[in-house]
This record gives C-alpha cells, structure tokens and sequence, in this order.
C-alpha cells in the first residue's frame, strides 16, 4: 500500500478539506482526489463523504482511520530504522591487510585512527593474497597490500619494503654483513608456494629446496631458525623476529612497494582513513609516498 496515499488522507481527514489538503501536500486539487478515489479502490470501500461543507469520513472510512493511524505510524518508524542502520554501516571501514603489514605498522595507524575518530568502527581482515578476493565480492572495502595485487585496482602507492636475506645464526652466512643471490643459492631455499618471490627465486636460481603450504612469514621463519635452509622476506615480515636468526643486507637491493588497493565507490569515512594513513606515514618518512619501482 502506498504510504502517500496514505499520508494525503491523513492530511484530509485532519483540515476536513480537499483543497486546504491540497495546498498543505502542495499537490493540485484534481491530483490530490485521484489519490484518494485510487487508495479507496485499492481497499475496496469509500473512505470520505465528499460535500460542499467539506469532505467527511464514512462509517468504512471511521472503522479504518486508526488501522491507517497505525501503519502511517510503522511505516515511518521504519524508515527511521532503515536510515539508522545504513547510518550505522557506512561509519564501518571494512579494510584488509597482510598479516607483516598489520603486525608491522597498520594496526598502530589504526589505533590512532580509532582516537581521533572513535564514532567510526573498523573492521580488519587479515590474509594473504585472499585480500584480492575480498576487494572483488565486496568484503573490504580497500586492502594494504603490495603493487602485485595492488595496481589491479585504484592504487595508492605508500612506501617500499626492502628485501633481507634471513638465515639460522648456526648458517655460516649470518657471520657476514651481506650477501649475494649467489651465497644464498648455495643453501636449500625455503619459500611459499604462493609467495611473490617465485618467480624471482626461480629466474635467480633459487628454486631448490623447501616449499611449504602457508601464507604466514612466521611459519618459513621457523623453518630458517631450525636451519632448514635460508630465505629473502621484507623487512615488515622481521618486526621482532628471533634471535635465533641473522637478517642480512641482500646485494644487490631490491623492494616492493606497498599501498592500499581501494574499490571504486568509497564512503566518506573509508577516505578520510585513506587521507589519515597517508598524513602519518608522510610524517615519519616524506618520501615514502613515492611509488619507485622495484625489480620484481
């Protein structure tokens, strides 16, 4: 049933008059007695007593003015809920990230975020290259990642990731302050089937040795401090690492970048925690926002 309908006849049975009903809806006199012949048709019954003193209800029109009270009343009531709850979710950032970028400096940035905007919530997903998933169904709503995912979508270079040789303090490698892709592929390499160096390993002569089925930095770390064979992470995936391994300089140096991969349509408070990760990560490295390119 149509809830103007339904309002206009309110509106009528209150000022006792079409045309004064008419001027209040700011609707014509013709057009305002078409909705109320359709809204009687759509119950079946005559609703008002039209005359030349005014317009009056008919016993039909009596019996059902408080049912039509009632749904007018639920009907506003939920269009306020509905207003409410949309309120409610557009104040919920829906972000995904890496677990070395989390653990290394995003869930600072949101802690901040969160002090200086506490009425918006945020809601982080945490995953490896599942992020992409999550921006194409929808699931975030932008995603910290590096530019192999990233530059897929809009993409907002932050910083670059340097690469690090990482070996057991057993190795005889951790005595030396550098190393060269040669020195490491003297040594089983260990690396994730899925991990973005695969290539890289491959092409460098790396590929020999263990792979394992994980996304997490943590697990192949593991696997180097039992000395299992050696590996090359970013320096984000060595935020606190053991002291069981040695994290060398690589020769020559190469990084990734890293940034958010945002979707298209962007609420107003996913932007301003775009606008407030930019301005903290500006501050503590200026150049960081340069999106230099990186040999992988």
């Amino acid at each position: 049933m149509d809830e103007k309908k339904i309002q206009a006849f309110l509106t009528v049975v209150k000022l006792g008059s079409m045309n004064k009903a008419a001027e209040r809806l700011d609707y014509t006199q013709p057009a305002l007695t078409q909705m109320m012949n359709s809204l009687e048709r759509d119950l079946g019954c005559r609703l008002l007593s039209r005359g030349h003193g005014g317009v009056k209800l008919t016993q039909e029109g009596e019996a059902l003015l408080p049912l039509l009270k009632d749904i007018s009343g639920s009907m506003q009531k939920l269009r306020k809920e509905i207003t409410r709850l949309t309120a409610q979710e557009k104040k919920t950032i829906r972000i995904g990230a890496y677990p070395s970028i989390t653990k290394s400096w995003l869930s600072k940035i949101i802690r901040e975020f969160r002090k200086k905007y506490p009425d918006i919530s945020i809601e982080l997903c945490v995953g490896g290259y599942e992020t992409e998933e999550w921006l194409v169904n929808g699931a975030v709503d932008l995603a910290f990642v590096d530019e192999n995912v990233g530059t897929r979508y809009h993409w907002i270079p932050l910083m670059q990731d340097p690469y690090y040789a990482v070996v057991s303090i057993n190795c005889p490698l951790s005595k030396e302050t550098e190393v060269s892709l040669s020195q490491l592929s003297q040594y089983p390499f260990i690396l994730s089937e899925i991990h973005e160096l695969r290539s890289f390993a491959q092409e460098n002569g790396l590929e020999r040795g263990l792979h394992i089925n994980a996304t997490d930095d943590a697990s192949l770390l593991s696997l180097v401090e039992l000395g299992m064979g050696v590996s090359i992470l970013p320096s984000t995936s060595l935020k606190n690492h053991s002291d069981q391994i040695a994290v060398l300089k690589l020769t020559p140096t190469f990084s990734r970048t890293l940034g958010m991969a945002c979707r298209e349509s962007l609420s107003t408070d996913a932007k301003t925690f775009i606008h407030f990760t930019k301005e903290v990560l500006e501050k503590k490295a200026p150049n960081s926002s340069e999106n230099t390119k990186t040999p992988l």
